[in-house]
């Protein structure tokens, strides 16, 4: 299960190039972040759906104005609850859970089994000033993740040194680029 920090048709960047990778040996489930219900785009994808061989897309209904504070929160929890259900109804354990998110989901998936990954694409609460979100609720949610993750990952060993909370060392997975897509 991997909850990605932007959905499948948004930019095709860290998220979707492991996602496609990974694919290629394993089913991956991949979980979009909550948007806003009113957006046309959202309105057009349906909640379960096939981007590609062995990749399943969810999208759960969630509420309008989401990345206000309480929404937010209710917004995340939905988030989660379609992953676990979705996992439960057809008798699925994941291996793992992934969370490339700035949202506190492997905190909010506790119930589902596998290794719970944090992989840090960026740092998040650094970024909060420049997309305009809490700061506050970033470093509420990165630490949740820390908590929860039985492995750490990070685009550059000094992300993931500063990402270390324990003794155990976070992993250096570095971004990826898609070099066939650029070929010419």
């Amino acid at each position: 299960v991997y909850f990605p920090g932007v959905a499948w048709e948004d930019v095709a960047g860290t998220d979707r190039q492991l996602v496609t990778e990974l694919s290629r040996d394993r089913k991956v489930i991949w979980v979009d972040p909550p948007q806003s219900p009113f957006r046309r785009r959202v309105r057009a994808v349906p909640a379960v759906s096939y981007p590609r061989p062995n990749v399943v897309r969810l999208r759960g209904a969630t509420v309008p104005a989401n990345q206000r504070p309480l929404l937010r929160t209710i917004a995340d929890s939905r988030c989660a609850r379609v992953a676990e259900e979705f996992c439960k109804r057809r008798g699925i354990a994941p291996y793992a859970v992934v969370c490339a998110s700035s949202s506190p989901m492997l905190a909010l998936t506790e119930k589902l089994p596998g290794t719970k990954v944090y992989y840090a694409t960026d740092d998040f609460v650094a970024a909060g000033v420049l997309w305009g979100v809490s700061q506050r609720y970033l470093d509420a949610s990165r630490e949740a993740n820390l908590r929860a993750a039985d492995l750490v990952l990070a685009v550059t060993p000094e992300l993931g040194r500063h990402l270390q909370r324990t003794s155990r060392a976070s992993r250096w997975l570095p971004n990826g680029a898609d070099l066939e897509g650029v070929a010419e």
